[in-house]
């Protein structure tokens, strides 16, 4: 029933929307699973257990697939290029523009909403943050100061801001003032296809 409790509590904090915080209710999940086959041993006549046990092993099959090999579906995929199927994001993660972004960052940090965005920066040795880190929640707090927040990302050596254009970060980080007052205080310096880059400016008294 906690987790039962957690998940519901997570779902307005997720930027994902409910289908993210299903992956909150992974225990629940394991602990209702054998607690299924407890159930279905017990009450499914003798004939009925093996063809249920062939259907979840058919259904345990294709979502391994589906782990294993980031397939959305493997219906969707020929078999000849399931193990193809998530090559664009090692093609993504040696895209040139993430080492111009890593050039031009430089020895300052950046605020990243993006986890594969992190990735790839991280990887050519840029310091990266991302806006839910507990050393930034000021950008959250309410009421807030732009100009107060655009202070203190600084004194934390955050120079710029990568900005995700996936809907439901977005959708998200709009709640909150600073990701809203783009200007005076950010200043797009680079954009690519899903981002954009804003350079953080300094605080005009």
């Amino acid at each position: 029933m906690s987790w039962l409790l957690l998940w519901a509590w997570s779902i307005s904090q997720s930027s994902g929307g409910i289908a993210y915080t299903l992956r909150v209710l992974s225990p629940v999940l394991a602990l209702a699973a054998v607690a299924g086959g407890v159930a279905l041993s017990r009450l499914l006549w003798p004939p009925w257990r093996r063809a249920a046990a062939c259907m979840l092993l058919l259904l345990s099959v294709e979502a391994s697939l589906r782990a294993l090999l980031v397939l959305a579906s493997p219906l969707d995929v020929p078999p000849r290029r399931w193990l193809s199927a998530a090559t664009w994001l090692s093609a993504l993660s040696h895209d040139e523009a993430f080492d111009r972004m890593a050039k031009l960052v430089g020895s300052g940090r950046v605020l990243s909403d993006n986890a594969y965005h992190f990735a790839f920066l991280a990887d050519r040795g840029v310091a990266v943050l991302p806006p839910w880190s507990p050393e930034v929640n000021f950008l959250t707090a309410e009421p807030m100061d732009v100009p107060e927040v655009t202070q203190r990302l600084r004194a934390a050596g955050v120079r710029f801001i990568l900005r995700s254009a996936t809907p439901d970060l977005v959708s998200y980080l709009r709640r909150y003032p600073f990701f809203q007052a783009r200007q005076p205080w950010l200043e797009p310096v680079m954009k690519g296809e899903g981002w954009i880059l804003f350079a953080l400016r300094e605080r005009k008294d």
